[in-house]
């Protein structure tokens, strides 16, 4: 049996997906910061944090294969003195950042995705990391999209 050498490899998760999710939201949210990372990296007071906790293979064959990725989306915002206002804004940024994933369920191109899904929204779930973060407010959704890779 021959070696197969560079079979035309992609960073799919990385590159299709998390980058290509992290375009898509600094196009709509032109204030705070995006970013890819397992856990907060800044305190500023509006920031999206994008990760990918895992895929699953839906299907295998000899020359293709389909895969879920999920993405977990947490939007961070901080504000020591809320008020109505804020919660305001907070939800309102929510639900257009949800709006968004939902708009996208579809991306065309090279290994682009389909069958988007935004589900739930979890607000102020927070991570022992977050917990300490004076004023922070969270909503996290998750989203999952199929890839369809074929040699």
């Amino acid at each position: 049996m021959a070696l197969i050498e560079g079979t035309g490899y992609n960073d799919v998760y990385w590159t299709n997906v998390l980058k290509k999710i992290q375009e898509i939201i600094v196009a709509e949210f032109t204030y705070g910061k995006v970013y890819i990372a397992p856990e907060i990296t800044t305190h500023d007071p509006f920031s999206i944090k994008i990760w990918g906790p895992g895929a699953t293979t839906e299907e295998l064959f000899n020359d293709a294969w389909h895969k879920v990725y999920s993405v977990s989306v947490c939007m961070y915002m901080i504000e020591k003195n809320r008020s109505e206002a804020f919660y305001k804004k907070f939800y309102s940024d929510t639900e257009r950042l949800y709006q968004l994933l939902f708009n996208n369920i579809t991306v065309s191109g090279t290994l682009g995705w389909y069958n988007g899904v935004a589900n739930d929204i979890v607000y102020n779930e927070l991570e022992a990391n977050e917990e300490d973060i004076d004023g922070i407010n969270k909503a996290e959704i998750d989203f999952t999209c199929i890839v369809n890779r074929v040699n």
